[in-house]
């Protein structure tokens, strides 16, 4: 019986100091990913704001008189700028492999937080802008 108790014992403390050691093995990603990370998850969501924005201004497409269908042409193409901008930045995004010097992983952070900041300047004005010509639109079709 104390056999078993001491194989559990035994088990139960290699099961743990093997977790403890694989832990203490994964690198530890640089503060500079997570300031980046964090902007980009903050304004990610916005994709799906441009593609409603998008949509309901196809809406008024049909109705709207020449000038009015080329403002709604041009901010369609400012959403869809700001939508390919963040598509762009994900895809060139990359996290600097660990054996780099930190200068230089920092430096690269210090870029790409400006390049994913100016994403969200991009989709934050596109999205006003094509709100505001909604509220437009949508003021020239009540009665």
């Amino acid at each position: 019986m104390h056999y078993l108790y001491f194989l559990f014992l035994f088990l139960g403390l290699w099961s743990c100091s093997g977790k403890q050691h694989t832990s203490d093995q994964q690198p530890t990603k640089d503060a500079g990913y997570y300031r980046v990370m964090h902007v980009h998850d903050s304004i990610m969501p916005l994709t799906g704001d441009l593609f409603k924005l998008r949509k309901k201004l196809s809406l008024f497409e049909s109705n709207a008189d020449t000038i009015m269908r080329f403002d709604i042409f041009r901010i369609k193409k400012m959403l869809e700028d700001a939508d390919e901008a963040m598509m762009s930045w994900m895809r060139t995004f990359n996290e600097p492999n660990s054996s780099i010097p930190e200068n230089q992983r920092n430096s690269y952070y210090v870029q790409e937080l400006e390049n994913i900041s100016a994403v969200g300047s991009q989709m934050y004005a596109a999205i006003d802008s094509a709100q505001i010509l909604i509220q437009r639109l949508e003021n020239e079709t009540q009665p």
